[in-house]
């Protein structure tokens, strides 16, 4: 019979002394891992129920270099919903975990010309002037060309 050494391994934290800790890190100026800025928005949108607009981009789990063409290819984690404020050429999707994250799916344009397009929903709005996320995830208002994320159309 061997003697074992046994190590006493420290707790793993608690999630919210791990959100405490990033938030920490987050507030002296420290620029976290990719890693750990999904870990912190995962917190922040469980723990807390806030999304910020860095954390939408982080968190939706889309590829918005090369969107969607239609909404039968999002991944799985989205869902559909009726929104009342749709007239008919929208569709409105969100996220199953982070309900908050909410995206739309535009089949033609306001002049009804075939030119399909996702909308960002800023999860934070206020108003109009803040209303969609851009391609890099800034807040921008409703209407604004920079609101529209083309999908690619194959010719």
């Amino acid at each position: 019979m061997g003697i074992g050494i046994y190590a006493v391994l420290p707790e793993p934290k608690n999630q919210e002394d791990q959100l405490t800790d990033l938030i920490a890190r987050i507030e002296s100026g420290e620029d976290l891992p990719s890693g750990e800025m999904r870990d912190y928005c995962h917190l922040m949108a469980t723990l807390r129920d806030s999304i910020s607009p860095q954390c939408v981009c982080l968190l939706d789990d889309i590829n918005w270099d090369n969107p969607p063409r239609s909404p039968e290819k999002l991944p799985e984690v989205w869902e559909e919903f009726e929104n009342p404020k749709n007239q008919g050429n929208r569709l409105s999707f969100r996220h199953k975990i982070y309900t908050k994250i909410k995206i739309e799916f535009d089949r033609y344009d306001s002049q009804g010309r075939e030119k399909p397009h996702w909308h960002r929903e800023n999860p934070n709005k206020k108003n109009q002037k803040d209303e969609y996320l851009d391609f890099d995830c800034n807040t921008i208002r409703r209407g604004a060309p920079n609101s529209h994320l083309y999908v690619r159309i194959r010719k």
